[in-house]
């Protein structure tokens, strides 16, 4: 019995998540700018939905604080959204429509202060499914909520290819 006691008791104080690459592009120590996005889209709030979650995710996983601007930056993130878009993902069994999917594709790249070469360069796309709905004010946001999981998810990508250096 002691024995399943100091196997948990070493199994709960080792939980806890953190980064330990080696490769990693961003450090803690670092201040990054987020430019503001580019929207290539019919979206209105998509590129600033996108911008918001890469800094959230960039404070919350690797501690690294926002530049004051892009001057004081140690990395400087730009971007583009390049698509966006829903379409059918459900029917019903009476051939009706009871959800779409949320389609958000961006571009991204990364550079060290007074660096031309990119640290990290490519496209993270992410969907997410939302019910529909006959009033036109809980369709839109029911769009708009997804479209936060999206911006979400893309940003998660991003700090993980940063993090690993792919």
């Amino acid at each position: 019995m002691r024995k399943y006691l100091i196997l948990l008791v070493l199994f709960i104080s080792s939980c806890g998540y953190s980064f330990s690459s080696t490769n990693s592009v961003v450090k803690p120590q670092d201040k990054v700018w987020v430019a503001f996005l580019t929207n290539e889209t019919t979206s209105t709030s998509a590129q600033t939905l996108l911008r918001r979650a890469v800094l959230d995710e960039l404070h919350t996983m690797r501690g690294v604080t926002q530049a004051s601007s892009k001057e004081d930056a140690d990395i400087v993130i730009t971007g583009a959204v390049r698509g966006y878009g829903s379409g059918i993902s459900a029917f019903d069994k009476l051939d009706q429509v009871r959800e779409y999917r949320l389609n958000v594709s961006a571009e991204f790249e990364a550079k060290r202060k007074n660096e031309t070469k990119p640290i990290w360069r490519g496209v993270i796309s992410s969907t997410q499914d939302y019910p529909i709905s006959d009033n036109l004010a809980l369709q839109r946001n029911s769009e708009d909520e997804a479209l936060r999981i999206v911006s979400k998810k893309i940003a998660v990508r991003l700090v993980s290819a940063l993090e690993n250096n792919y």
